[in-house]
């Protein structure tokens, strides 16, 4: 059996291999076409995402900036200070002192409307008002006792001698800064406190508001002790027992004069 080989010529050999070297050619082009495209993708989500925090921000600062703005309070009205003065027919000073008498437990009130005084100020800065003093007529003081007056101005307040017990207030504290004119409030007043020529600080607890632009209602109440001021008491045969310390109170109307708006 004969084994017969082909060969290529080199006229038909040629053409086969310029197929060949262009459709290498083809695939290198196609190659180097797809990486030129796939960077384009990222550099585009690379600015939408650069683009989509300045997008949220715009929307976001006006909501960040309206917090920061601060509107007035329409709802509170301010007041011009005014000069009050106590109102003699609508105030009373009073101590209450407790005692036992032929055996029985006896509360003593004292009481007074002689009192002048005077203040000005505004529901709009309490801490900003300014006092006079409150000077109270020691004598006129008057309890259920003729008898028991008496004692109080010859013996107890020595009435002859130190005719005026006088507070004089130096502030506010505990206080709110501001009330609307109504609205009741609690606090401190400050001061000090001459009986029987002596001056020791004292403090009221007080509870008070402005009735209206031009009436200032109130209360106060303090504790004094008799060692501590130096107020004797007599001991008549009945009396087997006085209380130490005793209790100060006040009830104040102040009014102001009213102004042509």
């Amino acid at each position: 059996m004969t084994h017969t080989a082909t060969f290529m010529t080199g006229s038909s050999f040629v053409p086969v291999l310029l197929r060949t070297l262009a459709a290498a050619l083809l695939l290198l082009l196609l190659a180097s076409c797809a990486d030129m495209t796939v960077p384009a993708m990222p550099e585009t989500a690379v600015e939408d995402d650069t683009q989509e925090p300045e997008e949220t921000q715009a929307e976001d600062s006006p909501a960040e900036a309206q917090p920061a703005q601060e509107e007035p309070d329409e709802s509170v009205t301010v007041v011009e200070p005014a000069d009050f003065v106590l109102d003699a027919t609508a105030t009373e000073v009073r101590f209450l002192i407790e005692e036992t008498l032929a055996g029985n437990h006896k509360l003593v009130v004292g009481a007074t409307s002689t009192v002048s005084g005077a203040f000005r100020a505004t529901s709009s800065d309490l801490m900003a008002t300014i006092f006079e003093p409150v000077v109270i007529d020691a004598a006129t003081f008057v309890t259920d006792s003729d008898r028991r007056n008496g004692a109080i101005n010859r013996f107890i307040l020595k009435t002859s001698a130190y005719p005026e017990i006088v507070f004089t207030p130096t502030g506010f504290s505990e206080v709110p800064a501001m009330v609307e004119v109504g609205q009741e409030f609690e606090g401190r007043l400050e001061g000090t406190l001459s009986v029987l020529g002596k001056e020791i600080p004292l403090s009221f607890a007080l509870s008070a508001r402005f009735a209206s632009e031009y009436e200032f209602t109130g209360s106060g109440t303090t504790t004094i002790s008799r060692e501590e001021w130096d107020i004797s008491v007599p001991m008549p045969p009945l009396v087997t027992w006085v209380a130490d310390p005793l209790v100060f109170e006040m009830d104040f109307t102040a009014k102001a004069e009213q102004t042509d708006q």
